[in-house]
């Protein structure tokens, strides 16, 4: 019952933004993709909401999504993979760390596709519950910033990857900040020279 107050809560704050909702914290991937397809069928920019449960098979959906918007915009592939490499890590980080089951998570994507500088920028920004470990924006920019190495050394031991070792060599810019509703928001943002191929 809690997770459908906090969706309804969650709704209604995603309206706050100044772009479109894909609620897909009930949807399969097949039912998820066509809505998206359907609210970006026309446009060449895109400003998009999504809510997710905070489950893993919702992440593979939001990563699909992601790459979609690249092939969408006919980039390189290669910078598509790394762009939703990173949105997993982003998407499963705020589930394993930043909320609880069956609560439901957001994220924010833009993408802008500018033909006369060559250049494609996307940012991606995901919004935790702050229901899971209590990670502050300042406590994770001083793990960014390797301030507290050894706290950090625990961190990056929890999952495979690492949030920091991977994401700040694939993207331009990685944040950190307070969601507008108090929890934590990771941002990220990466542009691409629509001349160059992938490396």
């Amino acid at each position: 019952m809690l997770g459908v107050v906090w969706r309804n809560f969650l709704i209604e704050f995603a309206r706050t933004f100044p772009m479109q909702i894909l609620d897909i914290s009930h949807l399969d991937f097949p039912q998820a993709e066509k809505q998206f397809f359907d609210l970006v069928d026309n446009l060449e920019n895109i400003e998009m909401t999504i809510l997710f449960w905070a489950e893993y098979s919702q992440s593979k959906i939001v990563r699909d999504i992601v790459r979609e918007i690249f092939t969408k915009n006919a980039i390189y592939p290669f910078y598509g993979w790394k762009f939703a490499l990173v949105a997993d890590e982003l998407l499963n980080n705020a589930i394993e760390h930043g909320s609880q089951p069956w609560d439901v998570n957001m994220c924010v994507i833009r993408s802008i596709k500018d033909s006369e500088s060559h250049e494609f920028r996307v940012s991606f920004d995901v919004h935790d519950t702050g229901t899971g470990e209590k990670m502050t924006p300042e406590w994770m920019r001083r793990l960014r910033d390797n301030i507290y190495l050894n706290m950090a050394g625990v961190y990056l031991k929890r999952r495979g990857r690492g949030l920091f070792l991977m994401v700040e060599k694939l993207v331009d810019h990685l944040t950190f900040d307070r969601s507008p509703r108090g929890w934590l928001l990771v941002h990220v943002d990466k542009k691409i020279d629509l001349q160059e191929k992938g490396e």
